[in-house]
């Protein structure tokens, strides 16, 4: 390994709001062939939130869950931390 001693101590996620696959199969994002055969109940859709805010929010909520102060430990950050 290129780091020996380096552990994670909080992990964050930010899941978008779900709709059912039948919604998202009428919107057209999926075809209900696909939608069967994969057995999902529901999807995730971002809608208008861009991928890099929904990371910024998962780091967020690692830094929450880590008990750590992100001043501590990142170079560059957000205005709004």
């Amino acid at each position: 390994m290129l780091f020996n001693d380096l552990y994670i101590v909080g992990m964050g996620a930010c899941l978008p709001e779900r709709v059912t696959t039948g919604t998202a199969v009428s919107q057209g994002w999926y075809s209900a062939e696909e939608a069967q055969a994969l057995g999902w109940v529901s999807v995730a859709v971002a809608g208008d939130r861009a991928a890099p805010d929904m990371a910024i929010a998962a780091a967020n909520d690692a830094l929450a869950v880590s008990g750590h102060s992100p001043r501590r430990h990142l170079h560059a950050l957000p205005r709004d931390l």
